[in-house]
């Protein structure tokens, strides 16, 4: 069987047979009461059967309401001054106790809870319709703790305002706290339900909307630059937070947006909602950030509430919560782009994307770095090539015209002359052309070598150095990868987005 199924046949036999049934036993008669098995009450000041026991022997002192009504009416009708208010209060409780001696399964919601003495709790208990508060009472738990444990073990969550709770309660009159309800019993399967069931129809409602995936599908950033952070004033969580987030805000790293919010109390839902769309309105932001450090887990169903969730499943921005439960989530986490449990687990995961990003852009630098080497290297060894090639062919060309004047010298040697002529100045011209041509071509290589550095250099050099991060170069403006070659150098330059700056280093600079 289960609990709920135990709890519900616990509350139908507490209903049919009550814990104690009190009666109006004589001073002098006490001691045959006792006899018989009656017990004494001292809250009550009264002798009463245990629940289940036999009234047939006690008949005689069993309550008659309606003699005890006509009593209380002739006293006040023969008492021409009036009687006190203690005696009329003790006339009420007469007829209080006369009239409803059972204990009964009460539904109702907490108004208020004063736990301030270790062994007694002391709430108000209202009733709601739609508008308004229809019934309220006072109520009190003695020897509270076994009762408040067992339903903490059971719900997760002690008594709070709010909670709706079902408990086995008698009523009393007392002299100076008036009419009460004393809990015997709390019915902790109730509670789970109906905070359950809560949770159910936001879902549900949700789901109609076609909305509930609306953030939790959202891809976190691959890096944060400005992010807004929710939180309660003066948390223990915010410290928490921000000593991660205040390194990467004093480098200019990420920027972080701080606003406050109730978290828990009836202005609770107003406020996390006017926190959550003012960070809305914040531009370019990256993430929103909601987080609460450790506490009571009872304060957390002031979270589950249907506007929070709507707001954050049709937020433009990937929502991350830190509420400082991992066990017990509120509707905020369900719907939430990422759950990182608590406002430490938020910075972590925040810093580390970034030390990622920066990673992967050194990464890329180096790698862009190595490309614009290689290409030079290429470039030289090529034009070196060409050149090689144009020497070789002018000499071979050098070496022919040479022979065919030669040949032909002996023949004719005006012709042999003017044919040497010829041939010199056509050397001379081709020289040029060639020498020309070489040039032409190294200079084109240069300048293609030059285009492709200063295309790669712009695409990730200048946009890293924007981000807040520092190129070293040495004298001859060659890149520093090590702090061994750094410490070599008695002059750097460092290059930032907008220029450089020369740095000379004293003998003993670390």
């Amino acid at each position: 069987m289960s609990s709920d199924a135990n709890s519900s046949s616990y509350r139908s036999t507490a209903t049919r047979t009550p814990p104690k049934t009190f009666l109006n036993v004589d001073f002098s008669q006490k001691d045959e009461a006792k006899r018989l098995g009656a017990r004494w009450d001292p809250n009550q000041k009264q002798w009463y059967v245990p629940a289940g026991g036999d009234l047939a022997p006690f008949a005689r002192w069993l309550p008659d309401v309606a003699s005890t009504v006509r009593e209380t009416y002739d006293l006040l009708a023969l008492s021409p001054e009036g009687i006190s208010l203690r005696e009329l209060i003790h006339q009420v409780r007469l007829a209080v106790r006369q009239a409803l001696p059972e204990s009964w399964w009460v539904r109702a919601e907490i108004a208020k809870v004063d736990n301030k003495f270790n062994s007694t709790v002391f709430l108000e208990l209202v009733e709601r319709d739609q508008t308004r508060e229809v019934a309220s009472i006072k109520a009190v738990i003695w020897n509270a703790e076994l009762m408040l444990s067992r339903f903490s073990r059971r719900t997760g969550h002690g008594l709070a305002a709010d909670m709706q709770v079902l408990v086995l309660a008698r009523v009393e009159m007392q002299d100076r706290f008036g009419l009460r309800l004393v809990i015997d019993e709390i019915d902790p399967a109730y509670t789970v339900g109906v905070m359950a069931s809560r949770l159910q129809a936001i879902r549900q409602t949700l789901q109609q909307e076609k909305i509930i995936d609306g953030n939790r599908q959202r891809p976190l950033p691959d890096d944060f630059f400005r992010v807004a952070v929710i939180s309660p004033e003066g948390a223990a969580g915010l410290g928490d937070f921000q000593a991660g987030a205040d390194p990467l805000a004093r480098f200019a790293i990420c920027q972080f947006h701080y606003l406050t919010a109730i978290f828990q109390g009836p202005k609770a839902k107003n406020s996390l909602l006017s926190a959550i769309h003012a960070a809305l309105a914040l531009p370019a932001l990256d993430a929103l950030a909601i987080i609460r450090g450790g506490g009571a887990m009872a304060d957390l169903h002031w979270l589950n509430e249907l506007e929070l969730a709507r707001a954050i499943c049709r937020s433009p921005i990937p929502v991350i919560t830190g509420i400082g439960h991992q066990k017990d989530q509120t509707i905020l986490d369900e719907v939430a782009c990422c759950v990182a449990g608590t406002p430490s687990k938020v910075i972590a995961l925040i810093s580390e994307t970034i030390r990622h990003r920066a990673a992967r852009t050194r990464d890329d630098f180096n790698a862009i770095q190595a490309v614009v080497e290689r290409r030079l290297t290429q470039a030289d060894h090529q034009v070196e090539v060409y050149a090689q090639t144009l020497r070789i062919a002018a000499r071979r060309t050098l070496i022919e015209a040479e022979k065919m004047v030669e040949a032909r010298r002996s023949s004719v040697s005006d012709r042999a002359i003017f044919k040497v002529d010829v041939a010199e100045q056509r050397m001379t011209v081709f020289h040029e052309n060639v020498q020309a041509s070489a040039w032409h071509w190294t200079r084109r290589v240069a300048e293609e070598i030059h285009r492709l550095l200063r295309e790669i250099l712009g695409q990730g050099l200048e946009k890293t150095l924007q981000r807040g991060f520092v190129l070293v170069r040495d004298n001859d403006l060659r890149p520093v990868t090590s702090r061994a070659l750094a410490a070599q150098q008695t002059r750097l330059i460092l290059e930032f987005h907008d220029g450089r700056l020369p740095v000379n280093r004293g003998i003993n600079d670390g």
